[in-house]
This record gives structure tokens, sequence and C-alpha cells, in this order.
């Protein structure tokens, strides 16, 4: 299987852009959940992953996103 990792770059830059950096130190207590000891997940963390897991199926069917 050949990966576009051009496009897969792309899709990561957009997220960052779009989701990451503006979160930034700018999140608020509410939005930081406990997920296991010492293990924290972030709406950004979320958004993240719902921005990136269609794209990445779409162009490679079949895989699976571990997140």
């Amino acid at each position: 299987m050949n990966v576009d990792t051009p496009k897969v770059a792309a899709f990561i830059e957009a997220c960052s852009e779009e989701i990451v950096l503006p979160a930034f130190r700018n999140l608020e207590m509410l939005k930081i959940r406990l997920k296991g000891q010492n293990n924290f997940v972030t709406a950004a963390d979320v958004a993240s992953e719902a921005f990136l897991t269609p794209k990445v199926l779409d162009l490679l069917p079949g895989s699976v996103v571990v997140g």
C-alpha cells in the first residue's frame, strides 16, 4: 500500500492550524479531563481526532485509527 505522504502531512498541518494551535495555552480547565493516572485528554485532542479520522480513512480505506 502506498501512502500519499504529502496529503497526510497536509491533513496534519490543517489540523494544527485549525484546532491545536488556537487551543495551545488557551484551554479552560473544564476542557481537560483525566483519562487515567497522569493521562489527560483535552477538547483539542478530541477535536483533532474527529478532524483527522475521516480524512485518513478516506485516504486509506480499511485502515484503523487508534487515538
